[in-house]
């Protein structure tokens, strides 16, 4: 099972007002995604375009926390599943992003020092 480094915890920063479908401002951050979200969905949106990054399902009995973590362009998504999904996106600095659950759920989120 491919997991976060543990020190990466130590990287938390401030806490960002993270909710579902509400765009957000952060150049590097880490969100926890609960279990029972079913699909998630990161956008990226600049100019009122919505980009697509990433679509995976979460998995339903996860071996590890369903996580997303981005700095800068790189992209990992811990789906709780025994690999990551790691991708790149390359926001501008007007550009926010977006989650997306399959099932309403409570996130919580980190700017990455």
């Amino acid at each position: 099972v491919s997991r976060p480094a543990v020190e990466l915890d130590g990287l938390r920063g401030e806490p960002i007002d993270v909710r579902a479908g509400e765009a957000f401002a952060a150049s590097a951050f880490d969100c926890l995604i609960p279990a029972d979200a079913g699909r998630l969905q990161l956008l990226l949106v600049d100019d009122g375009r919505e980009s697509l990054v990433v679509e995976r399902e979460v998995a339903k009995s996860p071996t590890s926390p369903p996580r997303v973590l981005v700095d800068a362009s790189m992209i990992e998504v811990f789906d709780g599943g025994p690999k990551p999904y790691t991708t790149r996106a390359y926001p501008t600095p007007t550009s926010r992003w977006v989650i997306r659950l399959g099932r309403p759920a409570p996130l919580r989120a980190w700017h990455l020092e």
